[in-house]
């Protein structure tokens, strides 16, 4: 349990605007889950039925691009074969996959390839009565297997998308010419149930909302629109549009960014509201434009990050509401479907600064990006990890100074505070000093906020940059960067000290895992396949070190880093 003083601390600080919310929320579940009770359980009536047309299918260039892809994943996931996550075979209606983190198991939940099968109906036009059928055959096994007290029922975010997953996927086979009115039914049944599930337990938390609520949304907006005779609550659709509106520019900053503090969870979120963006089109619901203005603004922070390498900010979350081609997420169909509504991304430029989120990247043959900034979550830090002033090199497309990734949210406390240190990511602090505070046990695993220092990105321009962070011990690091990209070369200068003078500290360099080292006097030559750079430095001594990084969630890929001690160090990377 959280210490007493933790309790406070969190009350007066990013709960504190809250907590009203959550005391009228709490009556709010009582009062919901009394009506629901009432009621007798969903059952396949005649009077239940789904809409058709709602989601467009991709366009045909994306079908001429990924085709392929798609029918790997459905046959892969036809015959159990996952292989990702930590999981190698599984299928629905098998009991769940152990020694594995939860989050892969939410993963399965959420029945991405469902969608995959609808597509493969399409692709493979003689074989679309098997794709139906293996659907059909799966949403039995799924609701025979897994009761409500199963993890698959444990995460309203997961039913969300599960159900939205399920009715898209539906909408999808039938246009391939498959009718079944009995699968019909059963279909609207279980996705009420799906949506009463939701909208009883949705996330909200007192507006300290998420990619969580966004979900929820999601899915409730899929079971309103699609099911005919839903009646989740009275006024259904004028509350989700108007939640629709609300929450999206609190959720998507100003600046394009989410306000997750992690990429990943950028992409996430972006892909949930442009699905939700879909289906209000497809029921000929307004869009407000301020409201689609966001939206192509987040798609083009997402285009940037993809133009750099896409770099790992804070948690590495590989989830999305739409999963056509594997577990792998891809944007693709996301840019793709945004753009048949209108919703278009800008192209990448050359340098761009997200200042609400806190990451400034340069994109270009010596691609960088620079991390100091909020941790995201309205001050909760939920998906942050300790990484203020850190630094990702990407050159001629080869990434070799990298941000380390999540392999796991909750089984293992220890790696899940290894993996947000200040010490796995690749800037300059105090050995055996955090960049602030993590709070021990359970309930620590996803708050990580930043009131016990504070950043400021004191200059940026094209050429150059310059960041501080000040812990409330006094420790203080500040990192200056010149960047020229005619001579590809970083010329990074790392300063500790406290208030009492210098401090002793160390340099992290976390190296992607293709990167070979071989050190030269003062320096290190560093070489990814047929690109190869040199870097040396001034008032530090050098170590390489073994470390574990995970390049998608779930993973853990051997790696090194090289790791500079001193206490004002220059370091200079050239292409060599």
């Amino acid at each position: 349990m959280m210490s007493l003083k933790w309790k406070l601390r969190i009350l007066v600080g990013p709960m504190r605007p809250f907590l009203l919310s959550k005391a009228s929320e709490v009556v709010r579940h009582i009062l919901d889950r009394a009506r629901y009770a009432a009621r007798s359980g969903v059952v396949v009536h005649e009077g239940l039925h789904t809409m058709q047309g709602l989601m467009p299918l991709p366009s045909p260039e994306w079908f001429r691009e990924n085709s392929a892809k798609v029918l790997e994943f459905a046959r892969s996931m036809r015959q159990g074969r996952v292989r990702a996550y930590g999981i190698g075979v599984w299928s629905v209606g098998d009991d769940d996959p152990s020694d594995v983190d939860v989050r892969s198991v939410h993963e399965l939940s959420r029945m991405h390839h469902w969608c995959a099968y609808a597509l493969a109906a399409h692709i493979e036009p003689e074989h679309a009565d098997d794709w139906a059928q293996q659907f059909e055959h799966e949403i039995s096994a799924f609701t025979a297997s897994y009761g409500r007290s199963s993890v698959h029922w444990k995460f309203p975010m997961g039913n969300a998308i599960r159900v939205f997953s399920m009715l898209v996927a539906w909408d999808w086979l039938r246009r391939s010419g498959y009718e079944n009115v009995e699968t019909d039914r059963y279909v609207a049944a279980r996705a009420i149930e799906h949506g009463r599930s939701v909208y009883l337990e949705r996330e909200s938390r007192g507006g300290l909302s998420t990619s969580h609520y966004a979900a929820n949304l999601l899915g409730l907006f899929a079971v309103e629109l699609y099911v005919q005779g839903a009646s989740l609550a009275p006024k259904m659709r004028e509350w989700l549009v108007a939640e629709f509106h609300r929450e999206l520019p609190r959720q998507i900053l100003w600046d394009g960014m989410t306000q997750e503090a992690s990429t990943g969870y950028h992409r996430h979120v972006v892909d949930i509201y442009v699905m939700m963006a879909m289906l209000m089109k497809g029921a000929k619901l307004t869009l407000d434009h301020r409201a689609t203005e966001r939206l192509s603004q987040s798609l083009t922070a997402l285009r940037q990050l993809e133009a750099v390498g896409f770099p790992l900010i804070g948690d590495n979350d590989d989830g999305m509401a739409l999963k056509l081609t594997g577990f792998t997420p891809s944007t693709s169909a996301t840019f793709d479907l945004a753009s048949m509504i209108g919703i278009s991304a800008g192209n990448a430029t050359d340098r761009c600064s997200f200042p609400e989120f806190g990451l400034d990247v340069w994109n270009g043959p010596l691609a960088v990006t620079l991390r100091n900034g909020s941790v995201g979550q309205f001050g909760k830090g939920g998906h942050a990890h300790h990484d203020q002033n850190s630094i990702t090199v990407t050159v001629d497309g080869r990434p070799f100074i990298i941000d380390p990734g999540t392999t796991l949210y909750t089984r293992s406390e220890s790696v899940r505070n290894q993996q947000r240190s200040v010490h796995q990511h690749a800037t300059m602090w105090a050995p055996d000093v955090e960049q602030g505070h993590t709070q021990p046990g359970y309930e620590g695993l996803f708050w990580l906020p930043g009131f016990d220092r504070m950043t400021d990105v004191r200059g940026r321009s094209a050429t150059g940059w310059m960041g501080e962070v000040i812990h409330r011990s006094g420790l203080r690091h500040s990192r200056e960067v010149e960047i020229d990209q005619q001579s590809w070369t970083i010329i990074c200068k790392d300063l500790l000290e406290s208030r009492s003078g210098a401090v002793s500290g160390q340099l992290v360099l976390p190296l992607a895992p293709d990167v070979t080292v071989a050190f030269i006097e003062q320096g290190a030559l560093l070489t990814s396949t047929d690109v190869r750079v040199q870097l040396t430095w001034r008032g530090a001594t050098a170590a390489l070190q073994d470390i574990t990084i995970a390049p998608t969630f779930g993973a853990s890929v051997p790696s090194k880093a090289i790791a500079l001690s001193g206490n004002s160090i220059i370091w200079v990377l050239s292409r060599s």
